[in-house]
């Protein structure tokens, strides 16, 4: 673990929020019913492959199954990996924070997963082009009680330029954009930093998922941001650790790369 982080990122999630986490995926899952387990495995299997060995370009959320394994796996996953990291940061990181922006939201659970972090009390938005995405986000907002609301945005054109007592959340996001999208990304993060906003940025340990991890990390750097990677062990959902054993998959430890800041 790097110096990005203050404290060991938390082993377990706590029982309210964890009760909370389980009733989540009951709802993704009754959602994508008549799936079956091994339905959804197979999305899961599918989606791995997707992200981990960047096998499959197309659209992540093409099938049902894959929005299953996205809406009930991957999830819940993203989540506790945000609030981890979140809980684990140095506090002044979030000092005076008054909105968080989920931007590329999916699912909403990282910027749900900062939010939690922090108490629950501060608003998050969450921003994505995808319909469903969003749908799914409005459901996390509700599910953990936060003060959440959703906006369709064409990223990374619709990226706002956010201010002063605001936090921008990009969780698994960047990985997802080709160079020119990604070089707008960045740069709207540059002029938000400017303005005083904060950013916190998780993605992949895995380096062929993010090749251009070490260059945007220096450039951060510049702007008083610190970068690392982190994985500790974490204790999984239960439907999480079945479907890793289903799937010959291993999430008993949760990991991330972290550039966040200003610190």
């Amino acid at each position: 673990m790097e110096a990005v982080l203050a404290a060991e990122p938390p082993a377990e999630l706590p029982a309210e929020l964890a009760a909370h986490v389980d009733e989540w995926i009951a709802g993704a899952l009754e959602r994508a019913a008549p799936l079956t387990f091994s339905e959804v495995r197979k999305g899961v299997q599918a989606l791995s492959q997707r992200y981990v060995e960047r096998r499959d370009p197309g659209d992540a959320l093409a099938s049902p199954a894959k929005r299953a394994a996205f809406a009930a796996y991957f999830a819940p996953l993203h989540l506790a990996t945000a609030y981890g990291v979140a809980s684990a940061l140095p506090e002044h990181v979030f000092a005076g924070a008054q909105r968080i922006v989920d931007l590329g939201a999916g699912s909403g659970a990282a910027g749900a997963g900062v939010a939690l972090a922090l108490g629950s009390t501060t608003p998050v938005v969450a921003l994505d082009r995808s319909g469903f995405a969003l749908a799914e986000a409005r459901r996390t907002h509700a599910v953990f009680g936060l003060r959440g609301e959703v906006q369709r945005a064409q990223l990374p054109l619709g990226i706002p330029k956010l201010a002063r007592g605001e936090v921008a959340v990009l969780g698994w996001f960047l990985n997802e954009c080709d160079e020119a999208a990604r070089e707008r990304v960045l740069g709207a993060l540059e002029r938000s930093l400017a303005a005083g906003a904060r950013v916190l940025l998780l993605e992949p340990l895995a380096g062929r998922a993010v090749p251009w991890w070490d260059q945007v990390a220096a450039r951060f750097a510049t702007l008083g941001c610190a970068s690392g990677s982190v994985r500790w062990t974490m204790q999984r959902p239960d439907f999480v650790a079945r479907m890793d054993k289903a799937a010959h998959l291993d999430h008993r430890a949760l990991g991330a790369r972290v550039i966040a800041g200003p610190l």
